[in-house]
């Protein structure tokens, strides 16, 4: 299963509990995304990050994350 079909699936899934629900969300020009951000009808806000490998999630601990 690709990441694309999880993100499908997750939307088709859950889109009921979220106001807005989106994927592949950019936040800066250094490439920090997110897999989905869903927007509670409630305010509050989810990210949800797909890893498909422990690779994928280790390889997140080596990004630079300068703000």
């Amino acid at each position: 299963m690709t990441a694309k079909e999880l993100q499908a699936l997750f939307y088709i899934a859950k889109q009921e509990r979220y106001e807005l629900l989106a994927t592949n969300i950019f936040l800066d020009w250094q490439s920090n995304e997110m897999d989905l951000l869903g927007i509670r009808k409630s305010g509050f806000i989810d990210e949800i990050e797909i890893k498909l490998t422990k690779a994928d999630f280790k390889a997140d601990f080596k990004k630079n994350h300068a703000y």
